[in-house]
């Protein structure tokens, strides 16, 4: 009977870590989701401030050119 016992106690432990381990990667894709947002935000403000910089230094070199003769 302690054969059969263990045998018993033994598929619910693994069926318990299955679902922990659910739990565990459900978490982790949740915290992922806001993660990534982040990144994707972080990545899309960099282009944008490039942009801003590049037209701010094109016309700082119009306001420049404009200025020289004066």
């Amino acid at each position: 009977m302690t054969a059969t016992e263990g045998s018993t106690k033994s598929p619910p432990e693994p069926a318990v870590n299955t679902a922990d381990s659910i739990e565990v990667e459900f978490h982790d894709h949740v915290r992922f989701i806001p993660q990534r947002e982040r990144e994707e935000r972080e990545q899309l403000d960099m282009a944008i401030r490039e942009q801003v910089l590049a037209r701010i230094q094109k016309q700082g070199e119009a306001i420049g050119k404009q200025m020289a003769p004066l």
